[in-house]
């Protein structure tokens, strides 16, 4: 049986799914997206994101200053440098520091522990760039080329990147999901995203 319930007024949550984290991509926002921060034909998918490389290089046992010189650590200045917050917080380099150690703190803990089914992530059917921005009709009928770095059509990670990355440094397959679908598809637009920000390269 479907399920169909609002998920935080803006999704509707279809289904849950045990996903394979290898196969899942992180979220694609054009405007904010740096080739810098993201290498290889496939750059959202989370084997190539900085969060990854952040955890490899802890894993390896590298010092506190070496994370901090990380691409994980430059992708969140360079967003701070934007006007690209996605969070109250300034992202200073004390809030980033937090985050950091936030971060490892949760690798160590699913570690330690293993990833529990009450700390799903969410994922979403198909990715928001295309839904909620209305592209997905713009691409197919030929209006819109698809961006540099723009991953597949999904499933891309809503909420949950830090522990999708810590699953795959630590080897688990796979990771309890919610199935996300978007409730307002065609609501936003690029120019108003734009606006948020102070200049993007």
């Amino acid at each position: 049986m479907r399920i169909l319930w609002l998920f935080m007024g803006d999704f509707s949550c279809i289904d849950w799914e045990i996903l394979q984290v290898r196969r899942l991509y992180f979220q694609y926002v054009p405007q904010i997206f740096h080739q810098q921060f993201w290498p290889g034909n496939d750059p959202m998918l989370v084997e190539n994101s900085p969060h990854v490389r952040l955890l490899q290089s802890f894993k390896q046992g590298k010092r506190k200053d070496v994370l901090m010189n990380s691409d994980y650590v430059r992708m969140q200045q360079y967003w701070s440098k934007i006007g690209y917050a996605g969070t109250s917080v300034k992202r200073d380099r004390k809030m980033i520091e937090s985050k950091v150690d936030k971060f490892l703190q949760i690798y160590e803990s699913i570690k330690k522990r293993g990833f529990f089914k009450k700390y799903a992530i969410e994922v979403l059917r198909k990715p928001l760039w295309l839904t909620r921005y209305k592209h997905e009709d713009n691409i197919i009928q030929g209006m819109l080329k698809i961006p540099p770095g723009a991953p597949g059509p999904g499933p891309e990670i809503y909420h949950g990147h830090h522990r999708a990355a810590c699953c795959y440094v630590l080897g688990i397959r796979r990771i309890p999901s919610r199935i996300l679908e978007d409730a307002k598809p065609g609501t936003m637009k690029f120019a108003k995203f734009d606006r948020k920000l102070k200049g993007v390269k």
